[in-house]
């Protein structure tokens, strides 16, 4: 029972780690291309 517990929070961790990067990717990625744009 607690392994299935212990699984259970690793992979919500991870999902949420996956979502966080791909936020802060995107807050990174966003001004490179007003600059592309600007230019």
């Amino acid at each position: 029972m607690m392994v299935s517990i212990v699984v259970l929070v690793f992979s919500l961790s991870i999902v949420v780690a996956i979502m966080a990067a791909t936020k802060n990717t995107a807050k990174m990625l966003k001004p490179l291309k007003v600059k592309v744009n600007k230019r």
